[in-house]
């Protein structure tokens, strides 16, 4: 192999590719998945997550979970028999959303 396809093929400073962050919001009746997103930081997720959670609150969905992610979901919204594939999938939790509506 020669050495211009490797270093073609090499991502630049040996930094992963950096994926946005999304919002990932599970539901009961409906049983789904939705993706909002992408947002530039963790934080700009974490502030928008509520407006979401609204909208879904007020359209009568029952919230399971909120998780902010960075990952490249497939689709934006995923029925419970559909299954969830990711590029690259990093967790981090956050507040429980239903506690802002107590």
């Amino acid at each position: 192999m020669s050495k211009n396809f490797l270093k073609s093929n090499k991502i630049e400073n040996n930094e992963p590719q950096k994926m946005g962050w999304w919002i990932e919001i599970r539901t009961a009746n409906p049983s789904c998945t939705y993706y909002f997103g992408d947002f530039y930081s963790f934080t700009a997720a974490a502030l928008a997550q509520y407006g979401y959670i609204q909208d879904l609150s007020e359209e009568r969905a029952e919230l399971v979970a909120v998780e902010i992610k960075q990952c490249q979901p497939k689709q934006l919204t995923i029925y419970e028999n559909e299954s969830k594939h990711f590029l690259d999938d990093r967790i981090y939790t956050t507040p429980d959303p239903r506690a802002l509506f107590l």
